[in-house]
């Protein structure tokens, strides 16, 4: 089903043309974070490898111990020592890290958020969908003062699809 189809159902069902027109516009905005984060991923990507053929070069001693090598630091050039380059790239390497990290989460959030709004973007089985949706509110914090935590196992059986289908 397209997305002028199901925009069309909605309409059907009587809904404000408002809502359909927020509720659309909520899932382009999320959709397009969604590709802008993995675009970031991308690019941090290749920094974090042209930062491992960097420590490459110093693990394979190409470069001379105590030498003084030029870096490009932005829109400069600036002559410093093996050791501080190598400690500069690896402390680099880790903040590359945790950026990717956090992007990887993000963009599941976004993901899970994106099909709960609009399950017919993915071509998974709803039971999935469905599965992942309640994983994501699972994660959320509780509001009430109840502080047992509710598993998928302690759920009835009965809204969940047959595997023979």
């Amino acid at each position: 089903m397209g997305k002028f189809e199901l925009l069309a159902k909605k309409m059907e069902l009587g809904l404000p043309m408002q809502n359909v027109i927020d509720h659309t516009s909520r899932i382009e905005v999320l959709a397009e974070d969604i590709l802008l984060d993995r675009q970031q991923m991308i690019d941090f990507d290749r920094k974090r490898n042209a930062n491992r053929e960097a420590l490459g070069f110093f693990r394979r001693g190409d470069i001379p111990a105590g030498s003084k090598q030029w870096v490009c630091a932005g829109d400069f050039f600036i002559k410093m020592t093996d050791q501080h380059i190598k400690t500069s790239i690896q402390h680099d390497q880790t903040k590359l890290d945790s950026e990717i990290d956090t992007l990887r989460r993000s963009i599941k959030e976004k993901t899970r958020t994106l099909i709960s709004l609009n399950p017919s973007v993915t071509d998974m089985h709803p039971g999935v969908v469905d599965l992942l949706v309640r994983e994501q509110q699972q994660q959320r914090p509780q509001k009430s003062g109840n502080s047992k935590t509710h598993t998928i196992a302690e759920e009835d059986d009965d809204d969940v699809p047959d595997s023979d289908s």
